[in-house]
């Protein structure tokens, strides 16, 4: 992380390009000719809370639904955003193939500086939110069955420790 003329961190400066290239429509420009639909900025950027400075800008995309545009160049569009920020430090995120909670991290707490229709942003977030909550069970299932191995295995080498312990005691004891 390095500190710009301006003393904000490289992240921040990035953002605040991202921001102007959205105020002055040429982002819209651009995410239109490479078939995103949103844009969103997420992560410790947007995040009030940070207890240190952003040490990268991390950036999620969705694709459009509209057949008339090109499909999405994940190399493209990175390409794009490293010239459009001019920072070096930027993480893509695609939405269409996020796990729940990444994409809900992303879409819950982040801001939207792109969107192909008004309202996208809040139909993702609610699209995001629903499909969270649908898989909670799951996430909730994988983690009991890793603390149960987790348990089990702390359990069998507390026993062998102690068979150890004992075979060693024993063993002092015999003259």
């Amino acid at each position: 992380m390095t500190a710009s003329l301006t003393g904000m961190t490289d992240a921040m400066a990035g953002l605040e390009r991202l921001r102007a290239a959205a105020a002055d429509g040429s982002l819209a420009g651009l995410c239109g000719s490479r078939g995103v639909r949103l844009l969103v900025v997420f992560g410790s950027a947007v995040d009030r809370a940070a207890v240190r400075p952003p040490r990268d800008l991390d950036v999620a995309f969705a694709r459009s639904h509209r057949g008339d545009g090109p499909p999405v160049s994940v190399v493209t569009l990175m390409d794009d955003l490293l010239q459009v920020t001019r920072i070096n430090d930027v993480d893509l995120l695609d939405l269409d193939r996020a796990d729940p909670v990444a994409k809900a991290a992303a879409l819950l707490f982040g801001q939207p500086v792109f969107q192909e229709e008004d309202g996208a942003f809040a139909v993702a977030q609610m699209a995001a939110f629903g499909e969270f909550h649908d898989t909670e069970w799951m996430r909730r299932h994988a983690l009991e069955r890793v603390l149960t191995l987790l348990v089990d295995s702390a359990v069998d080498i507390a026993r062998a420790q102690y068979r150890e312990y004992v075979r060693q005691v024993a063993s002092n004891l015999v003259p």
